[in-house]
């Protein structure tokens, strides 16, 4: 039930906030976001002012460029592959690409470069070790190194008194996990080994997968068949069937010996032309005492 009279209205009790306070504030956040950016930018600039500065003081230019490690390379020849020389910049060289510009050059296989404040830069290499000269398909020759990695193509002003290995094709090599065919394996335990091959004056290996390994003699058409495996004991009794025919003036006078198997060492002497019955003695005495080292044992 209404009583009758005039209607009552509430009150509005909202209030509005003056806009001026939240101008003030949006301004006081540019303001702080403008002298920070500022701020950044001129400390940038500082730090791109000093860094020239000290990019072009001469405080900091090469005066000393040590190499270490080198024995084929000159030092000169390092520094130009490196593309290095005295007042460099130490502070503005960039080191990975003197890096890579040493190993590009195929008888570097490891270098450091190294910078040492305020005026020295140092180089180590480690140059690889040539082992052998690989005899390829179609007369590719290539060095071959004790890690078994052909690293370089062969030519005249690479050492000459390597041994030259033949009877090997692309596809013996190692790919991958694979570590290559069985007679390139052999090669391999032959030069890596601990037997001293390096006393035999080899001029050449020749491999092949159903015999083994046939080493030739430097100056000589002797040939020494070493077959698979054991290469420092057949290598061991080798040198000592060698010094045995020495000592009994008989060391050039073989055509063969075979050490394929360690439990029989067999020696062939050369077919000597008999032109009297002094030479026929004589190669009769030679093939006597051959054939006695033919039972040779140690």
């Amino acid at each position: 039930m209404r009583w009758p009279g005039p209607k009552r209205t509430r009150k509005n009790r909202y209030k509005k906030r003056p806009r001026s306070g939240r101008a003030g504030a949006g301004a006081r956040r540019l303001l702080t976001l403008a002298i920070t950016l500022l701020g950044v930018t001129a400390y940038s600039l500082l730090l791109i002012v000093a860094y020239g500065l000290l990019t072009q003081s001469r405080y900091y230019r090469a005066k000393h460029l040590p190499v270490s490690g080198n024995q084929r390379l000159s030092a000169n020849a390092i520094m130009t592959q490196a593309g290095l020389n005295p007042g460099v910049q130490i502070l503005d060289l960039n080191l990975s690409v003197v890096h890579r510009r040493l190993l590009a050059h195929p008888w570097i296989a490891e270098a450091r470069v190294a910078r040492e404040i305020p005026d020295t830069l140092r180089v180590w290499v480690r140059e690889h070790r040539p082992l052998a000269v690989m005899d390829m398909q179609l007369g590719r020759r290539y060095l071959l190194n004790a890690a078994g990695r052909l690293f370089k193509t062969w030519d005249a002003t690479d050492p000459q008194d390597l041994p030259v290995v033949t009877g090997l094709a692309y596809r013996d090599l190692p790919v991958a996990q694979s570590g290559g065919s069985a007679p390139f394996q052999a090669v391999m335990a032959l030069l890596t080994g601990t037997g001293a091959w390096e006393d035999l004056s080899l001029t050449r290996i020749e491999a092949d997968a159903e015999i083994g390994l046939t080493l030739v003699v430097a100056g000589s058409d002797q040939r020494i068949r070493m077959g698979y495996g054991q290469y420092p004991q057949k290598l061991t009794r080798l040198t000592a069937l060698k010094t045995r025919l020495k000592a009994g003036n008989h060391l050039h006078d073989f055509a063969s010996i075979d050490v394929s198997d360690l439990e029989r060492i067999v020696v062939a002497p050369k077919q000597t032309p008999a032109s009297g019955n002094g030479d026929q003695q004589r190669s009769d005495q030679h093939r006597s005492a051959l054939h006695s080292s033919d039972r040779y044992s140690s």
